[in-house]
């Protein structure tokens, strides 16, 4: 019983943690602007596109 209790004591403390850091980063994104994300294709990639292949 009291392994259980401090796996849960644990537990809590490594979601409190997880949380924390989670908040940091999102506030770094924003005061760096980088919430906003742009899909990238490479060359190989693009030529697969139906409406942009040569055929």
């Amino acid at each position: 019983m009291e392994n259980i209790e401090q796996l849960r004591k644990v537990a809590t403390r490594a979601g409190k943690l997880l949380t924390s850091l989670s908040e940091n980063i999102r506030q770094q994104k924003e005061e760096l602007k980088l919430t906003e994300f742009y899909q990238e294709y490479s060359k190989a990639a693009l030529y697969k596109l139906p409406k942009l292949s040569k055929g």
